[in-house]
């Protein structure tokens, strides 16, 4: 079990290791810290019952609960390593945050934020903000629009929808990519705005994305508060 403990400490405890194992693989996890644990027990149970010293195959049966036990160590700990390389090796869905608030004047602010931990050093995040135009029908497929692998260029098509921002973040040192868009746009322009962040990744691996969608239709423009009144006293006109 000390082992265990060491090969936990080295592969990076203290950045929440095990609860990722846990999460991801928790038979691999049972299977592997149970195997260290019988292991370890074996002895201990030919210990108390002290075989040593009455009959011959006592010694042998010994011997060989004790290869046997250490066997089970080995091959626990070497799952306990696999495991855990294997949850460090894993990555995470990104996280995305989509807001917009609109103004008296029909501009709206919309912005985004797209986070990804556990990433490679060789890969990137993308956020892409769209924008769909007022000409799109009722029965508009906004899902797979906004989710769409070919990717439309900056200047969109005819019915004014097309690609508002586009931002691109590879991972820092502990394997954390972040992107925040910000922009402005007018509610009239646009029907539906949406952001998309996925994750570049080896062509044999599914993608790791996420989407969030506002209807500009829907939102109310933001109205200033109204400044409160002070209380320090006004100076006599001259």
């Amino acid at each position: 079990m000390a082992v265990v403990v060491s090969i936990f400490a080295g592969l990076g405890i203290e950045q929440d290791l095990l609860r990722r194992m846990v999460r991801n693989d928790p038979d691999g996890v049972a299977w592997a810290v149970g195997l260290v644990i019988v292991g370890a027990a074996l002895p201990v149970i030919l210990l108390l019952v002290n075989l040593s010293g009455r009959r011959a195959w006592a010694t042998t049966l010994t011997s060989l609960v004790t290869v046997f036990s250490a066997l089970l160590v080995v091959v626990g700990m070497i799952n306990v390593l696999r495991t855990g390389t294997e949850s460090l090796h894993s990555r995470d869905m990104p996280s995305l945050s989509l807001s917009a608030v609109k103004s008296p004047s029909g501009a709206v602010t919309v912005t985004s934020e797209a986070k990804a931990p556990a990433l490679r050093s060789t890969e990137k995040m993308l956020l892409r903000i769209y924008g769909i135009g007022p000409s799109a029908s009722e029965d508009l497929n906004v899902d797979s629009l906004c989710r769409g692998t070919r990717w439309p260029d900056i200047k969109g098509p005819s019915s004014g929808s097309g690609v508002l921002q586009w931002g691109e973040s590879g991972p820092d040192k502990t394997g954390t990519a972040s992107v925040q868009e910000s922009l402005v746009v007018n509610s009239n322009d646009y029907r539906f705005v949406c952001a998309y962040a996925v994750l570049f990744n080896a062509p044999n691996e599914q993608p790791y994305s996420a989407w969030s969608v506002v209807d500009l239709r829907s939102l109310q423009a933001s109205t200033p508060a109204a400044a409160a009144p002070s209380s320090e006293p006004t100076a006599p006109a001259p």
